[in-house]
């Protein structure tokens, strides 16, 4: 399997994008996109699109990468045709293994956070499984699922790293309560407009093992929500359809 690694990596990089997503090539110095030339810049954005950040390659395997991806540069697509399928094969399963591992160490972070949450008076746990903190209670329109919310929301991981803010964009955010995951909407559904409410979802109540591509949201993840709700309407009367988390 070494030999077929290295062989068929040099069609991946002379163009064959097999649609796993990944890490950047290695180089001498650690540089930032914008401190790249173009040459450098074209490698890493081939090694971003192929996908190899998402398949846990060792600092050996990314060197085999480079060296693979410089002799691509000279070699021909006919010597490893035969090989893409096997090679394709090998990397979607270790991509689901490295991806169930991230799942599994995302998981038991959660657990970890929600005794926490089941210690804090402040915080309630819904019996769909979702916990939620009242920050206002609001005095408008109680939201349920036959309606179209406006929406001021920022998403975080445990780690606290921002995946969705419509404060970043400038403006809230209108979608259908049923078009969003079940944690988002249930929390919303424990406010009325004006209120303002504190929302952690566990990874079944929101995007689960396998979120979307490209996502910035890992695999088994916990998802917390502030947000706030501006408005509430009957289904169907306007607005811009937003899927927090999938911006």
């Amino acid at each position: 399997m070494q030999q077929l690694i290295r062989t068929s990596f040099r069609a991946l990089a002379a163009g064959t994008v097999l649609g796993v997503a990944a890490p950047a090539l290695v180089a001498q110095e650690a540089k930032s996109p914008s401190e790249m030339t173009e040459a450098e810049l074209y490698g890493y954005v081939v090694a971003q699109q192929v996908g190899l950040d998402q398949l846990g390659f060792t600092d050996q395997e990314k060197a085999e990468f480079a060296a693979g991806f410089e002799a691509g540069l000279d070699g021909s697509m006919a010597a490893v045709q035969d090989e893409l399928q096997e090679l394709q094969a090998y990397l979607e399963e270790r991509s689901s293994r490295v991806q169930s591992a991230q799942a599994e160490e995302n998981k038991s972070a959660a657990q970890a956070k929600i005794a926490e949450l089941r210690e804090d008076p402040d915080v309630i746990e819904d019996p769909r499984g979702f916990f939620y903190e009242v920050l206002e209670s609001g005095n408008g329109n109680v939201p349920t699922m036959q309606d179209e919310v406006t929406v001021n929301y920022e998403g975080t991981l445990l780690s606290g790293e921002v995946f969705d803010s419509s404060y970043n964009r400038g403006q809230p955010a209108t979608f259908p309560m049923g078009g969003v995951i079940p944690g988002f909407s249930g929390g919303l559904s424990k406010i009325s407009e004006g209120g303002r409410v504190r929302i952690f979802i566990p990874s079944e109540l929101g995007y689960g093992d396998n979120p979307p591509p490209q996502s910035p949201i890992p695999p088994g993840a916990m998802l917390i929500f502030d947000a706030e709700l501006e408005g509430v309407a009957p289904a169907g009367q306007g607005g811009r359809p937003a899927m927090p988390g999938n911006q």
